[in-house]
């Protein structure tokens, strides 16, 4: 409480000295005005302007990239900021940067900063009036950061820089570099030093050299609200500069920002909405990028952040490394002689096995049906060893490994309890058969030839049934294919419903569904009037007619032929002039006559 207290009194200060910032003479030094690269010292994103343009020793979003590229190494997940600001004098300041953590090469970024001014005078050699020009300054930024360990951080950004002025413009390229220790949590320190190598930019017969400076920075957060910044800015032959900036946040999604710098008094506020937040930040400008007497400014700005986090990643390859160092094991196991193996060690990796597999770390099918296939082998259930194993095969029949490993399993079978389950199969195999239930009778056939690869009997059936199982669905296809060259497509969709009624993952059916759809829809919106009449009683509304036709036609491909009919009926009434849904409609009805 006490911490709050002291927050709130610091947020509540600052707010006041804001409000009062018009009548105050702040005193520090202002002598950046037309230094070359001011505008690069304007601030990356609403957050930190709102906070006094501090943040060397935060880092903790895409803008690291700008103020310190060490933190960088922070983020988990893609992230995005992005800020425009309208300035006095037809100015415009823009920044966006977007950020990418990965699992094994730290953490990239890339950045664009813009400062766009226009109409200034322009005037010739005697002072005439000869028109305007405008002035551009644009940097595009790309950072790389990595962690060297728990508590150190190393980063650094090139940048290419170019400027416009009226019809002159020239490029210039520098190298910035930064560090970030992380001494406990809620405390670290960030050092940077921009232009080690400076940018010259050239426009016309002199080069203006930009200059370097060295930022140093503290990050506090004395309670899990509060957070206070804290910069020192050592410019090259200039004076010193410090900026603070503190957060406090009121709420899960709102935070409430205040700071002051040699240039500014600053406050704003924040709220995050999940993975989104919005910046606001107001500062009263005595001098900001090397313009004076800006008078106030409205900042808004964009935060997003999106992607699994790299410790999900991180956690996730962790397991399917495991899970490849398991199967290794356990196929090297399975090619020991039983009296060698120790059963200690047997026990462990069947128990490593099986917290793999719990925390998903087998993501090949095949290789998930042989760890389980061995695990029930060292467990001697070999049945269950056996067609676990079968179904890796099937998924991987080139696995000669595998191939032989199944063979083993089989021979630790009895002769008795093999022949009883192949019995058992056989006789449900020609049950499913004869009752016309070919899928089932496919899966009794593929349980036999699992157990006994050469049952000639099962192997008839298990061809004979595949191909009872194909025929109507060719058959079908043939007949929509037809139907739908006939123009006939509600015909075609009616055959394809029975279709996707024996094969509902038929690629080929779905395809010709929505072709057929479509086909439709461009018919019901080309179709000519008829002379139908629309009932009096319900006024004409050809959107919703063509909304309830199209309702219709997937309440149809669904089978559902009652609630199909009444929304056609419907669509007429809206449009009797829908010639689409009237053929619809009467198609619909006289099927519902022939099924009754």
């Amino acid at each position: 409480m006490k911490t709050l207290r002291s927050s709130c009194a610091v947020l509540l200060l600052l707010g006041a000295f804001v409000l009062r910032s018009q009548a105050l003479d702040l005193g520090f030094a202002k002598e950046d005005a037309g230094q070359p690269g001011a505008f690069l010292d304007f601030a990356a994103s609403a957050r930190s302007l709102s906070m006094g343009h501090a943040g060397v020793g935060m880092g903790d979003d895409a803008s690291a990239g700008y103020l310190n590229p060490a933190g960088l190494s922070q983020l988990q997940r893609k992230d995005f900021v992005s800020l425009y600001s309208l300035l006095p004098e037809q100015s415009g300041y823009g920044f966006f940067s977007y950020a990418q953590p990965t699992l094994d090469y730290g953490s990239f970024g890339l950045s664009v900063v813009s400062l766009r001014s226009g109409n200034f005078n322009k005037r010739d050699s005697i002072g005439a009036d000869i028109g305007s020009f405008s002035q551009a300054e644009t940097a595009f930024l790309y950072s790389h950061s990595v962690r060297y360990n728990k508590r150190w951080s190393f980063g650094a950004t090139f940048k290419a820089i170019r400027e416009e002025i009226d019809t002159y413009s020239a490029m210039g390229y520098g190298f910035d570099a930064g560090t970030m220790v992380h001494i406990r949590p809620g405390l670290q320190t960030g050092l940077a030093v921009t232009n080690i190598l400076a940018p010259q930019i050239k426009l016309r017969s002199v080069a203006d050299k930009y200059p370097r400076d060295i930022r140093f920075g503290v990050m506090a957060q004395p309670g899990s609200r509060f957070t206070i910044l804290t910069d020192l800015i050592k410019p090259e032959k200039r004076s010193l500069k410090v900026r603070f900036g503190t957060e406090y946040k009121l709420a899960r999604f709102l935070s409430l920002r205040a700071g002051i710098n040699e240039s500014e008094i600053t406050a704003g506020m924040g709220i995050e909405l999940k993975d989104w937040g919005l910046d606001y930040a107001f500062g009263y400008n005595d001098a900001a990028a090397g313009v004076q007497d800006l008078g106030n400014s409205h900042r808004f700005g964009v935060h997003i952040r999106f992607g699994s986090s790299i410790v999900e990643q991180g956690s996730s390859a962790r397991w399917q490394k495991r899970a490849k160092s398991c199967l290794a094991d356990l196929r090297g196991k399975m090619d020991t002689p039983r009296r060698r193996i120790d059963s200690k060690e047997m026990d462990r990796l069947l128990a490593n096995t099986d917290e793999v597999i719990k925390q998903k770390g087998f993501i090949n099918p095949s290789e998930l049906y042989a760890a389980q296939g061995y695990i029930h082998y060292f467990q001697k259930e070999f049945e269950k060893s056996i067609l676990s194993l079968g179904e890796a095969l099937a998924l991987a029949p080139t696995d000669n490994t595998l191939s032989k490993h199944l063979e083993k399993a089989r021979a630790m079978m009895t002769e008795e309890r093999t022949r009883e389950i192949v019995t058992d199969e056989m006789s449900l195999m020609k049950t499913y058969y004869k009752k016309g239930l070919y899928r089932e009778a496919i899966k009794a056939c593929e349980k036999v030839l699992v157990f006994e690869p050469n049952n000639l009997k099962a192997s008839a059936y298990l061809e004979d049934s595949r191909r009872r199982v194909r025929e109507p669905i060719e058959k079908g296809l043939k007949s929509a294919q037809k139907n739908y060259d006939a123009g006939d497509y509600l015909g075609a969709i009616k055959v394809l419903h029975d279709v996707q009624k024996l094969d509902t993952e038929n690629k080929e059916a779905s395809q010709l569904m929505s072709r057929t759809m479509n086909a439709l829809e461009k018919q019901a919106r080309v179709a000519e009037p008829s002379n139908s009449a629309e009932r009096a009683d319900v006024p004409r509304d050809t959107n919703k007619s063509r909304e309830l036709y199209s309702q219709g036609l997937k309440l149809y491909s669904e089978g559902k032929l009652k609630d199909a009919v009444d929304a056609w009926g419907k669509a007429i009434q809206f449009d009797g002039k829908n010639n689409p849904a009237h053929m619809a409609y009467n198609r619909a009805i006289q099927e519902l006559q022939e099924n009754h």
